[in-house]
């Protein structure tokens, strides 16, 4: 399949309501992996383009067709405005060839009979664009028509000014970090290494193993970087997860909720491969991702767990003197790169994640030794699912302190810091994705006796 076909693919699940669990090209890695950087780059442009311009694209279609895009095909639609997006945003491809290739997908995809309909409506858009007759009505809804609830939301979280200006911002999707793997290599190493390769970069500013790379030049450092394990793609924000639960070489970590486990592998290596890291997710796929992972880079520390935190999560029945809890959330502190979020995103939705999230720290926190310390974090800016959910687990165990992240300085700088000592990421303001940290300490002895021992927790996970 061809760039179009596969966005035509990938955009077809995520409107028909399956979310995609990490970056595209790992959702749909397979596909992607048939494809040259170059046409790779282009179906990620028109995957995320047809999101983010979805309401202009669905005007478009209206004025087209005379009548609401809804009452199409849904197949249909989604081809039309794939073939709008090309001839009206992507200046560099021909709008006759952006027709053609379009067409085609349908003949395939689709039938005979919608490919001629497709084919006048979009002939039919290039005569208007050409002759300036085709006009899309402004937005009343905001910055990149994002849906009202959703602009008062975030209005309720930041304020109306810095709202806007986060609707608004468009560079943070040009660039992306990478973390150095400091078993391997520094920081000013790796960026010899891209200066030699002529690719632009900058040092991080907000962590000590960051260095931002422009998102265009990441086809071209996946053999010389990625492949070599010198360095792995993970935001400033996710990075400073990590050094807040300050992971020591010989210690015993339960990560909650760890996907493919960037978080995870990041603590291996500055646990310099010694200790034990029990990662648990439901999702056996992701989990088996990890443990590929870990086993190229030679880390020998990660231990994969299957197990839903919420019903399962009684079955370890030990102490760990550090927890983190990365907890499934909105992603609202990602809109720059998740567009599919206004499509899927809504209020319950968020009040059933913040129910979720809350019986996941309820369990969490039971795993906790005396004096240990959980770090829970999401990638949302959400009051529901962030300082709301901390203040309702306190009121629930007396026993449990909020640590003042503002004593954590220069890990993370006061300004990142509320007065209530929650440390927050906002995206426009410190250039990464918007983030939630909160450090939880138990005063009081676990509910279990059992200290985590590195034997100990082999035999039982193992068993």
């Amino acid at each position: 399949m061809g760039p179009r076909e596969i966005a035509f693919q990938a955009l077809l699940e995520i409107y028909g309501g399956r979310y995609p669990k990490g970056a595209l090209w790992q959702t749909h890695g397979e596909l992607f992996s048939t494809l040259s950087p170059r046409d790779r780059s282009l179906a990620i442009r028109i995957i995320k383009g047809v999101l983010e311009e979805d309401r202009i694209l669905t005007q478009l279609l209206r004025s087209l067709t005379k009548e609401k895009a809804t009452r199409l095909d849904k197949r249909v639609e989604l081809l039309l405005k794939i073939g709008l997006y090309q001839i009206h945003f992507l200046q560099k491809i021909p709008p006759h060839a952006a027709v053609d290739e379009t067409v085609a997908i349908g003949k395939k995809r689709i039938s005979q009979r919608a490919c001629g309909f497709v084919n006048w409506c979009l002939r039919e858009a290039i005569r208007l664009k050409e002759a300036g007759s085709l006009h899309i009505e402004a937005e009343k809804t905001g910055p990149k028509a994002y849906p009202r609830w959703l602009i008062s939301h975030l209005e309720r979280v930041l304020g109306k000014q810095d709202t806007m200006a986060y609707l608004r911002e468009e560079g943070l999707k040009d660039y992306l970090a990478l973390r150095t793997n400091p078993m391997k290599i520094s920081r000013d190493e790796l960026q010899g290494i891209l200066s030699h390769l002529g690719i632009w970069w900058e040092k991080g500013r907000l962590t000590p193993h960051a260095v931002i790379i422009k998102r265009k030049d990441l086809g071209l450092i996946k053999a010389p970087v990625l492949e070599k394990g010198l360095a792995q793609v993970q935001s400033e924000a996710s990075q400073l997860a990590v050094l807040l639960l300050s992971p020591k070489p010989g210690e015993c970590i339960l990560d909650l909720c760890s996907g493919l486990g960037t978080k995870a592998l990041y603590m291996a290596q500055l646990m310099e491969n010694r200790g034990v890291i029990y990662c648990v997710d439901k999702d056996y796929k992701r989990l088996k991702v990890l443990l590929k992972e870990s086993q190229r880079l030679g880390i020998k520390i990660i231990k994969p767990l299957v197990l839903d935190i919420t019903k399962e999560l009684t079955s370890i029945k030990i102490n760990f003197s550090k927890i983190l809890l990365d907890a499934p959330c909105s992603n609202l502190g990602a809109l720059h790169r998740k567009p599919e979020l206004k499509l899927h995103m809504h209020p319950k939705r968020i009040d059933a994640l913040s129910k979720l999230q809350l019986e996941m720290l309820s369990a969490a926190k039971k795993l906790l030794a005396q004096n240990g310390m959980m770090l829970y974090t999401t990638c949302t800016i959400s009051l529901e699912e962030n300082q709301e959910n901390i203040k309702r687990l306190l009121g629930m165990d007396r026993a449990l302190d909020i640590m003042d992240l503002r004593d954590f300085d220069p890990i993370i700088p006061n300004h990142m810091v509320d007065p209530f000592g929650f440390g927050r990421m906002i995206p426009h303001v410190h250039r990464t994705d918007g983030f939630f940290y909160a450090l939880i300490k138990n005063r009081e002895r676990s509910s279990y006796d059992q200290d985590c021992a590195i034997l100990t927790c082999r035999k039982l996970f193992e068993a």
